[in-house]
């Protein structure tokens, strides 16, 4: 009967654990020393086209108070909404150059202003 008892030592018993401990403890480090996968590409960004730009509502004549001379030295030759020869931002239909509406503004700081 004593020839279990002297293969199950207290110091067998210790031996065996310390092997079984080193061995799961080498393949897990062995496991987590492997590279990473490289990390997927991002993903490429569509250009957003821009908006339309937004549809200028012109007035009517009536509505912009215009009249075919000028108001002392306003007119529209000298306004930022006159384009040559005969067009305006802001009011529909042709335009005179020496004409003038409400919605006059000047280019330039000038007499016109008054």
């Amino acid at each position: 009967m004593r020839e279990p008892a002297e293969k199950l030592s207290r110091r067998t018993l210790l031996r065996n654990a310390a092997v079984v401990v080193g061995v799961a403890g080498t393949s897990a480090f062995a496991a987590s020393c492997q590279p990473l996968a490289p990390p997927p590409p991002p993903p490429v960004a569509q250009p957003v086209p821009p908006p339309p730009p937004p549809r200028l509502i012109k007035q009517t004549k009536i509505q912009a108070a215009y009249q075919d001379f000028p108001r002392g030295a306003q007119r529209c030759g000298v306004c930022i909404h006159f384009r040559p020869p005969n067009d305006c931002e802001t009011i529909e239909g042709p335009v005179q150059p020496n004409g003038w509406c409400r919605n006059f503004v000047p280019r330039a700081p000038g007499p016109e202003r008054g």
